[in-house]
């Protein structure tokens, strides 16, 4: 793990110490924000997979939304794997859910390009990190997103966005 992005843990670890304290999550976010962005850059390499200039909602890496928000994602792909014969995705979700949201590569062994997406926000407020990985499916709808936890979840390595949802707030 680089040094940048095991900085940047810490210091989420450090914000969970503050909000078992009884500090809300909301009061804690927006400096948080700031601090993701400088830390977690907005390209990665995670096996035969890279994504450069991933960005979620227009702007950066980072995004602060309502519990179960829609969250639009774009990013560039380059995908190099030499196993032929086999077709192959790249899929992104949130670190610690069962399944992939979105699947943004189906092809073969090699390709690069652009792609859009949508992934949900979860419902429950917190800091969660959003990991890719490839698949090797019959296709994007024909079971790639279960790929998510096949043979190797998605590590820190995979880290290229993160989606801080706050509190509710009361209306």
């Amino acid at each position: 793990m680089s040094t940048q992005r095991a900085k940047f843990c810490n210091t989420l670890v450090t914000t969970i110490a503050f909000i078992g304290m009884g500090l809300t999550l909301n009061s804690l976010l927006l400096d948080k924000a700031a601090m993701a962005e400088s830390l977690l850059p907005n390209s990665a390499t995670y096996g035969p997979v890279k994504l450069t200039n991933f960005t979620l909602n227009g702007n950066s890496n980072v995004v602060i939304v309502n519990p179960e928000e829609k969250i639009n994602g774009s990013t560039n792909y380059t995908y190099s794997n030499g196993q032929g014969g086999s077709i192959n995705q790249i899929i992104v979700g949130i670190g610690g859910q069962y399944n992939a949201q979105a699947c943004i590569y189906n092809g073969s062994t090699q390709g690069s390009g652009s792609s859009t997406f949508t992934l949900t926000a979860p419902n429950v407020p917190g800091i969660y990190y959003i990991r890719f990985r490839y698949a090797q499916a019959f296709g994007c709808q024909q079971g790639a997103l279960g790929w998510w936890r096949i043979d190797k979840v998605p590590t820190a390595e995979a880290n290229i966005g993160i989606i801080i949802v706050r509190e509710p707030t009361a209306l």
